[in-house]
């Protein structure tokens, strides 16, 4: 049976008469992209980013004001935004640049350049993919064309983009965040809607005015502080196809027929459950019935092959990860890089899995790819794995944070962090994988300079230490031959005391040695000075490399928490900065010492 209510899919233009809630963000929306080349909306899962543009900007517009170019990731952002130009204008030659200004020339409207769900590009796509993706946009922004960039993206992945403010410094300058709905907004969003498909509730004597709206929303919001708009409108639709089995078990709702009378009370409603148990029952619903499907079919299916198949289509950041395909007459070819994601099935099963899946509207088909109805359905399809894949999830997103925050940072895996993913390897994307050997390789050249820094940095502490016992050594010997020869000259001077000539010669042999002996003493601590200068001048290069070192690491961790890295990543950078500290204070006593024996 049909249901007047969206479910998981996007508003259209063709919505625009039941794009209810949304006026006050459309009009700002509009405002906003006259203003300016580039528009970053952002704003969390579930708030209605899409359904925004794609309903509320559009029906802005009149036709011959813009000309809407929609590009998602699929398999590379700079392919599918040649593809969707090429769409438009088969023949159309040149650079980007150039083939703007075609088509605004050849259809006479601005062109809109809507990337749609951009957080893919930094999920599925690579560095590579980015930096040429990264040059594109700064080419366009640069040659003022009759042509405006709409950036649409979760706001979870904000932060992600800073790499792209390097070459496009202005790149914040002008962004738009959508909100959650608030229950004010909802209750009109529900009774527009209800006067529209012929909805009433029933009131009963003694209950709040329009309980039965705020029981909707108290179902849905889940006590929290705003509604996500999809949850929203798979509540409705469920609820209305329940309620319309009830009230019409036999009659079924045609094409151009007016909806009938329908009539919520609070006791079915509440009676419904939360919006939770309503997604939860529906999918294991689906799951079932083509779990069940595919066993007659095939009889070895094996266990839980549906519900495999759905998580094939969720990332471990829980976005859609869209699957790449083509047909070979009714049978659906996935692209093979791709295959592993999902079980080993035959590609007739697998056809009637995804078939169903979208029948279910679960799955939405596109030209080339198939993915996951909505980014809330993927939360819920994510929330179902188990601990041990939840982690191997978390261990990707650590390497990708790495990989993205490179170019910032120049800081690689660390060693504990090599150790710890290993195990993940086979599982990691061509990148991914590469960034990972790449730390590796840099890690045990690392290891390998500091032996030998430290093999060196010893040999010199030695050969200095050696010095300055020899130094030692040979002040010690001539201070005991000074003695001797004191207690020997003053022997022959009692003896030869009467013989006048002869104690003139000891005498003045005496004061010779005794002048040469304490030179070669003042030699000897002059050395030793020498040596402890040298260790003094070694110990204060140290300490200027060691403050430079601290002052990038310093300002290495301001710029983690003014981008708001994760908490990890900047404690990460305090520990080393910490570490230094450290290291410069013991430095610095040991120059302490060096000097107050030199003195």
């Amino acid at each position: 049976m049909k249901s007047p209510f969206k479910f998981l899919d996007s508003f259209t233009l063709a919505d625009k008469d039941v794009f209810f809630g949304r006026d006050a963000e459309t009009k700002h929306l509009y405002r906003q992209v006259q203003q300016t080349p580039l528009l970053i909306l952002y704003g969390l899962s579930g708030t209605g980013k899409t359904s925004l543009v794609q309903c509320g900007l559009a029906s802005e517009f009149d036709g011959p004001d813009w000309l809407p170019i929609w590009v998602r990731h699929q398999t590379n952002i700079n392919v599918s935004l040649q593809t969707a130009i090429k769409r438009l204008m088969p023949e159309i030659k040149g650079n980007i640049s150039e083939q703007i200004q075609q088509l605004y020339e050849h259809f006479l409207r601005p062109v809109y350049l809507i990337f749609d769900q951009f957080e893919e590009l930094f999920v599925l796509g690579t560095t590579i993919e980015r930096e040429e993706f990264i040059t594109t946009l700064k080419n366009l922004l640069e040659d003022e064309l009759p042509c405006t960039i709409l950036i649409i993206i979760r706001e979870e992945f904000l932060g992600r983009l800073y790499p792209f403010e390097r070459a496009i410094p202005h790149l914040f300058e002008f962004r738009m965040r959508v909100e959650l709905m608030d229950y004010d907004n909802v209750k009109t969003v529900l009774r527009e809607s209800f006067q529209k498909f012929n909805i009433s509730t029933k009131e009963i004597e003694g209950d709040p005015k329009e309980a039965c709206l705020d029981e909707i929303i108290q179902n849905v919001s889940l006590e929290r502080s705003g509604i996500e708009l999809p949850y929203l409108q798979v509540y409705l639709d469920q609820l209305y196809r329940e309620d319309f089995k009830r009230t019409y078990p036999s009659q079924l709702i045609l094409d151009g027929q007016k909806w009938p009378q329908i009539e919520f009370t609070k006791e079915e409603i509440s009676e419904f459950g939360k919006i939770d148990k309503v997604l939860n029952k529906y999918l294991d619903e689906q799951i079932e019935r083509i779990q069940t499907k595919l066993v007659e079919h095939t009889p070895d299916t094996p266990t839980n092959a549906v519900k495999a198949v759905l998580d094939g289509f969720v990332s471990d950041e829980e976005t859609k990860r869209p699957l790449r395909y083509e047909r070979d007459s009714k049978i659906i070819k996935p692209d093979e890089s791709q295959r592993a994601y999902f079980p080993k099935l035959a590609d007739s099963d697998l056809t009637i899995c995804l078939e169903e899946l979208e029948r279910a509207k679960l799955l939405r088909f596109e030209p080339d790819i198939i993915e996951v109805a909505h980014d809330s359905l993927a939360k819920i399809i994510y929330a179902q794995r188990t601990d041990e894949q939840r982690e191997q999830d978390n261990m990707k997103r650590q390497i990708r944070l790495a990989m993205t925050t490179f170019d910032i940072t120049g800081e690689y895996l660390t060693r504990k962090q090599l150790a710890k993913f290993e195990d993940i390897l086979p599982q990691l994307e061509k990148d991914a994988n590469t960034f990972f050997e790449d730390s590796k390789s840099y890690r045990d050249r690392e290891d390998e300079d500091k032996i030998e820094k430290e093999r060196l940095q010893n040999k010199k502490l030695q050969d200095a230490l050696t010095q300055a016992l020899n130094a030692e050594q040979i002040a010690q010997q001539n201070q005991q031959r000074a003695e001797q020869n004191a207690k020997n000259n003053k022997y022959l001077i009692y003896c030869l005391v009467s013989i006048f000539a002869i104690v003139s010669y000891f005498f003045s042999s005496y004061i010779r040695q005794n002048e040469k002996l304490r030179h070669q003493t003042k030699t000897a601590d002059s050395l030793a000075k020498a040596v402890a200068y040298q260790l003094l001048k070694a110990i204060e290069e140290k300490n200027g490399r060691l403050q430079i070192e601290i002052n990038d690491q310093e300002r290495k961790t301001n710029i983690f928490k003014r981008a708001a890295f994760p908490n990890s990543l900047i404690q990460q950078a305090e520990d080393s900065t910490r570490k230094l500290h450290k290291e410069y204070k013991l430095n610095k006593e040991k120059e302490a010492f060096i000097k107050a024996k030199i003195r």
